[in-house]
């Protein structure tokens, strides 16, 4: 399986507000899937950029929504880090389409929450797993622990180079 170019850190509250995907039923689930793929490959081609006035625009303009199963299904609204090469989807509508009222959604309130991710990173990573989708299946990983790995393997090469 090789690695995409961008790898999803999703928060525990984004794992709690997928059921609703879930729940729904008619291949949402699959689509869900298969957009989050889209996303960690191609995430400015994945979605449209949102209008976040809530947000500094250094942040606003990387917040982004697509479409789950199609325009009238459910969105998935998400940030892209790309100093970090991650998306991190934050917030999946609970109804279709035509039923969402934007205003009432509180994406900014959302997008804030995960900036305190951004900023205080890595000591915010306790609370994320990294995902990674690859033919349909999900691989997910406590962010700690993948950090710590990497940082591993960093220090290797360096070594190996001599480097510091």
């Amino acid at each position: 399986m090789a690695k995409p170019p961008y790898l999803l850190l999703v928060h525990n509250s984004f794992c709690d507000s997928t059921a609703r995907v879930q729940e729904r039923g008619g291949g949402y689930s699959a689509a869900f899937l298969k957009q989050l793929e889209k996303m960690q490959s191609a995430p400015h081609r994945a979605g449209d950029r949102y209008d976040c006035d809530g947000l500094p625009s250094c942040y606003a303009d990387f917040i982004y929504k697509c479409d789950i199963g199609g325009p009238r299904g459910p969105k998935v609204f998400y940030y892209i880090w790309n100093s970090q090469k991650l998306v991190i989807p934050f917030f999946v509508t609970p109804t279709a389409r035509r039923d969402i009222d934007y205003a009432s959604l509180e994406v900014e309130k959302h997008a804030a929450e995960i900036i305190d991710i951004v900023n205080g990173w890595p000591d915010t990573a306790s609370d994320c797993e990294m995902w990674m989708i690859s033919d349909g299946q999900l691989v997910r990983t406590n962010a700690g622990e993948y950090i710590a790995r990497l940082l591993a393997s960093r220090s290797v090469k360096s070594a190996r180079t001599g480097q510091s």
